[in-house]
């Protein structure tokens, strides 16, 4: 009788260890990432990327802005993703190894969440935030890094504040028009990143 516990704890042990290496890039929430009021970031809610795209972007003359990951980051597991679950009341960070990520003061999220942050494109700079479409109570920090992008502005005249880097636009998807919309950013030399307040996630692109 005791052997059939044995086996059982086993194979209960067993699957819990597969389940954990399947997952792969997250950070497991205490109440699991399946949970009702944690829809994980839904891809499909974004157009396909299409070479086409990447090569004439989001508007006429604005290439998608690519990415080159460094040697060095190699190990580094999320590089590409991130998730991690969210307290309404807390607040938090949830950033990719390439540095793009966001930043959520408490009560900002409508409910605990989990939340996700994934480039779905290898080597170019479109960095999907989830659940979307997911409405804000308050406006949060985007931050879209500039990391393996070989881009990196230096404040003009010793000025040690952020400066805007003129070429590089961020554009954002508008779900309710299916199109890509201009979004006004600032560059952040400490960060080296383009950064941005919103109220609301989306897919955001540099080019």
């Amino acid at each position: 009788m005791r052997s059939g516990k044995n086996y059982w704890s086993i194979l209960t042990l067993s699957l819990m260890v597969l389940f954990v290496i399947t997952t792969g890039c997250s950070n497991l929430s205490p109440l699991g990432s399946n949970h009702a009021d944690s829809p994980a970031g839904n891809s499909s809610s974004y157009p396909p990327i299409t070479e086409e795209f990447l090569l004439n972007g989001p508007e006429p003359g604005h290439p998608v802005l690519t990415i080159e990951r460094p040697p060095n980051t190699m190990g580094v597991e999320n590089w590409d993703c991130a998730e991690g679950w969210m307290l309404r009341d807390r607040g938090g960070d949830v950033f990719t190894g390439q540095g793009s990520g966001c930043m959520i003061a408490p009560e900002a999220l409508p409910q605990d969440t989990l939340i996700t942050v994934t480039l779905p494109r290898e080597g170019y700079a479109i960095v999907d935030f989830g659940p979307h479409p997911l409405q804000l109570q308050r406006e949060i920090w985007i931050v879209m890094s500039l990391n393996g992008t070989g881009i990196r502005g230096i404040p003009v005249g010793g000025s040690k504040g952020p400066i805007e880097i003129v070429p590089l636009n961020i554009y954002y998807y508008n779900g309710e028009t299916g199109e890509y919309e201009v979004y006004p950013s600032t560059y952040d030399p400490v960060m080296n990143a383009l950064m941005f307040r919103t109220d609301h996630f989306s897919r955001y692109i540099i080019a």
